[in-house]
């Protein structure tokens, strides 16, 4: 029946590799054919000497410098992979830094998590907005590069998690995720209230969403029967939406969620490099610690 649903189909992002690569190829198909546990059939058609995305308990014993920056060279082309620190000080080195990286790299395609519509007018007011991600996408605007979302379409991972959580857990998840983010960017409890509402319809028309809550009143009333123990969900902490907590089901989800997330953004990555192109991407540090063996397995022979 999920074959069935008019657009948007949840395997499209299977069925056309990359916006980079519209070439045929048969792993397209073998990939359209299997939807539930997709991330896990990606990694084993990679090759299994490349599945070896390492696991969020691994990430936490890692000893790693901070930001990590993952540089290396394909045949063809090359990249900066930059892991930001969670920081929106314009004065932290990090972004100087990623300045430098951008300019001697010769980038010629950007990767960023989340939108790609970040407007801002300066410096300051990019990293002060959006951190690193806001950054990228002012120096991609200066050198008139193209910038890609790192992101899945929300139905594909959607259709991925309801074969493990109920969809008003899943909605519940994304909605959280959402306010964290925004907590973080010091927005006003009107503006966070129209950016959740507005979040609530666009996921009311996921295909597997279309269940409560689907206004703020509701929200209230599901927060209550399912995170009984969250007290504001307007003032809530990433440790809600973190993988590396257990407070209650969204961790669990959010856990599924970055192994998913991880093999979509490395398929992402290894096309624009075996495409030829010199490719910056900025994401979270986690996600680059973690998905550091498969790049240096597939690139590093």
């Amino acid at each position: 029946m999920r074959a069935e649903r008019e657009t948007p189909r949840p395997h499209d992002w299977l069925l056309s590799v990359t916006p980079l690569s519209r070439k045929p190829h048969w792993k397209k198909f073998l990939f359209a054919a299997a939807p539930v546990g997709l991330w896990l059939v990606l990694a084993s058609c990679m090759g299994p000497e490349y599945a070896t995305l390492m696991s969020y308990a691994e990430y936490v014993r890692s000893d790693v410098p901070a930001p990590f920056v993952l540089e290396l060279e394909a045949r063809k082309g090359k990249l900066c992979y930059y892991g930001v620190l969670s920081s929106l000080d314009p004065s932290h080195p990090q972004f100087r830094e990623i300045e430098t990286k951008w300019d001697s790299l010769g980038t010629t395609i950007a990767f960023n998590m989340g939108t790609v519509d970040l407007t801002s007018e300066t410096r300051e007011e990019a990293i002060e907005k959006y951190g690193g991600g806001g950054l990228v996408q002012l120096l991609a605007n200066r050198d008139n590069i193209k910038v890609l979302s790192l992101e899945p379409q929300a139905g594909d991972e959607v259709v991925m998690l309801l074969d493990q959580f109920s969809p008003e857990q899943i909605k519940l998840y994304n909605i959280l995720k959402l306010i964290a983010r925004h907590r973080r960017m010091k927005v006003d409890e009107r503006e966070l209230d129209e950016l959740v509402q507005s979040s609530l319809d666009a996921l009311s028309e996921t295909p597997g969403l279309e269940v409560t809550p689907n206004t703020l009143q509701e929200l209230d009333r599901s927060i209550e029967r399912l995170l009984p123990t969250m007290d504001n969900w307007r003032r809530i902490t990433r440790a809600w939406v973190s993988p590396l907590d257990s407070l209650a089901f969204t961790n669990e989800i959010a856990r599924t969620s970055v192994s998913f997330r991880g093999w979509y953004m490395l398929r992402l990555l290894i096309h624009a490099l075996n495409d030829g192109h010199h490719v910056f991407a900025v994401a979270e540090m986690s996600n680059v610690v973690m998905q550091e063996p498969v790049l240096r397995a597939k690139f590093e022979e």
